[in-house]
């Protein structure tokens, strides 16, 4: 919690709001929030390997990597307009 990438977005979300592009804004949270859900899922399931491969390894850590991952493979998913 409190990590800048986080703020950022949320600043860009709230900045939008005030623009007049809820529903834009209200897709895009819901999208991230199914792709943090989906991470932290992966993360619980994957994490005993990645601390068995690397004991300094933390959950948090683990986790970031795997959130940053999902979301720059959806950024780049034809669906969002990527080639």
């Amino acid at each position: 919690m409190g990590c800048a990438p986080r703020t950022i977005w949320c600043r860009e979300m709230k900045r939008r709001m005030i623009h007049g592009q809820p529903r834009d804004a209200m897709y895009v949270c819901s999208e991230r929030a199914q792709i943090e859900i989906q991470s932290f899922l992966i993360a619980l399931d994957s994490y005993p390997q990645s601390f068995q491969q690397d004991p300094t390894i933390s959950f948090q850590q683990h986790l970031g990597r795997i959130v940053r991952n999902n979301l720059a493979l959806q950024a780049r998913s034809p669906a969002n307009g990527a080639r």
